[in-house]
């Protein structure tokens, strides 16, 4: 039997108290497409970004365009300097953030209910095992790839040279935007408006499993779409059991926060002996606070009934 109570309640009495599939369960394709769209526009701002600042260098030195090994050497170059990372992570956020207000605006929905942002008195302990418990999987994946000689390499990488060489304004608006700010649009965007909406029509797992392929989509990079994708699951899984993102988002935020600084103050590479004694913690952790998340009430049946009812609203709308 499920963990979880399903999408919305059954309906009672006549045929005349019996809500429309339309009423009771809005269609998804709204929200892929508007998916879809973020997609292709953060391919083409991203390579456009890139083109505005090679062109920039190029601008400046005209003699690289006659160098295919020093233009090579400028992508690369480019791509890892702090400023390309903070603007790459501002207009990421951004655009995830208008592209979900926008669509809502444009279903009529209440903001807080069709994000479920509603607040829930789920007590200190659940908020603080759940940031730590997805602090603790966060670093055990990147512990375990260590641990078996994968070098993620890509994206992560990029970050990590960009952000440990950061200084100044530049470093404390990376910390910013990398931190909350990504962490609360991805949340937003994702276990809030695409995972609500999913949820409302599919049942808990494939909306979950769905939403964390998207989010791990995004991110363009193998080997951190597919990090990005595993921690989805986690991310997805703490929403439906809180009956809010509220949790997820504070989780998001509090991993991405501690990792940028930890980035920056110890840039590593760490030696075997304290990789390995991560790795120990982050599994004592992680497995206590899943063990105790798992044991806890998933979100009342009323939660799921609040989700029925912005499904209706928005139909209605």
């Amino acid at each position: 039997m499920s963990e979880f109570p399903p999408p919305g309640p059954e309906p009672t009495g006549g045929a005349e108290d019996r809500p429309s599939s339309e009423t009771s369960s809005p269609t998804v394709w709204p929200v892929f497409l508007t998916y879809g769209l973020v997609l292709i526009a953060s391919l083409v701002l991203g390579v456009g970004l890139m083109v505005l600042a090679i062109a920039v260098n190029v601008a400046r030195d005209p003699g690289i365009a006659q160098d295919e090994g020093r233009v090579r050497q400028l992508v690369g170059q480019v791509a890892a300097t702090p400023k390309m990372l903070l603007a790459s992570a501002a207009v990421s956020s951004l655009l995830l953030l208008a592209a979900l207000f926008v669509a809502i605006r444009l279903e009529g929905a209440r903001l807080a209910r069709r994000l479920r942002l509603t607040r829930r008195a789920l007590g200190f302990r659940f908020w603080l095992l759940t940031s730590f418990g997805f602090l603790a999987v966060s670093q055990l994946f990147d512990s375990l790839f260590w641990f078996l000689g994968i070098d993620p390499g890509g994206t992560i990488d990029l970050a990590i040279r960009s952000i440990s060489s950061a200084s100044g304004y530049v470093l404390i608006l990376l910390l910013i935007l990398i931190g909350p700010m990504a962490g609360l649009a991805e949340e937003l965007f994702f276990r809030g408006y695409m995972q609500t909406r999913l949820r409302q029509r599919w049942r808990p797992w494939p909306a979950i499993l769905v939403t964390a392929g998207a989010f791990g989509l995004l991110h363009l990079d193998p080997f951190h779409s597919v990090f990005a994708f595993l921690v989805g699951i986690l991310l997805g899984w703490i929403a439906e059991k809180a009956g809010t993102i509220l949790p997820s988002i504070v989780a998001h935020v509090f991993n991405n926060t501690v990792w940028a600084l930890g980035v920056s103050f110890f840039p590593g590479p760490f030696t075997a002996f304290i990789s390995f004694c991560l790795l120990t913690l982050s599994v004592a952790v992680g497995i206590g606070c899943i063990a105790w998340l798992v044991r806890q009430p998933t979100a009342a049946a009323s939660v799921q009934e609040e989700l029925a009812a912005g499904a209706a609203a928005t139909a209605i709308r």
